[in-house]
């Protein structure tokens, strides 16, 4: 249990007072640790959602990498998708974490609220393309079906008017 205050974060983080009434903290390799584990399971954990989601409506989901485009996936390739269904994926990972995580900001356990504090950070950072499509979806009459026939192509179909 730390201390009371802001001394609790001394257990975390090293602080060093100066001769010129500065101060200077560093952090131990530790916290370097922390951060990369919670970016590293928030970023599987937030394709999973995605993927859980496109599963739950029946599409077949294909996870992977795409370094050229410095992202992570979980895709419905080679299946319509219903503009609907793409909301709810879409929108996901960005409720269901940070709902998971945000609690965990209040636990007396210094590392636990690190972590969970970089998790949304990142969660809700990686959520920004997530929310640029559910914007340009809600914007797509009701109907409009999508198409991914790889990581790079993407079709949208509008239904006749």
């Amino acid at each position: 249990m730390g201390r009371p205050g802001g001394a609790a974060l001394a257990d975390f983080f090293g602080v060093t007072v100066t001769d010129d009434a500065g101060f200077e903290a560093t952090i131990p390799i530790a916290i370097g640790g922390v951060f990369v584990a919670a970016v590293v399971v928030v970023t599987v954990l937030h394709e999973l959602v995605h993927g859980l989601v496109f599963r739950l409506q029946g599409y077949r989901v294909s996870y992977g990498a795409a370094p050229q485009l410095g992202a992570f996936y979980a895709a419905a390739f080679h299946q319509f998708q219903a503009r609907n269904d793409t909301i709810l994926v879409g929108i996901a990972p960005l409720i269901v974490l940070d709902a998971l995580l945000v609690p965990l900001f209040f636990v007396p356990i210094p590392v636990v609220a690190v972590f969970a504090f970089v998790a949304v950070l990142f969660n809700t950072l990686g959520a920004a393309g997530d929310i640029y499509l559910l914007a340009r979806l809600l914007r797509m009459p009701r109907g409009t079906l999508l198409y991914d026939s790889d990581i790079r192509h993407s079709y949208v179909l509008y239904p006749e008017a």
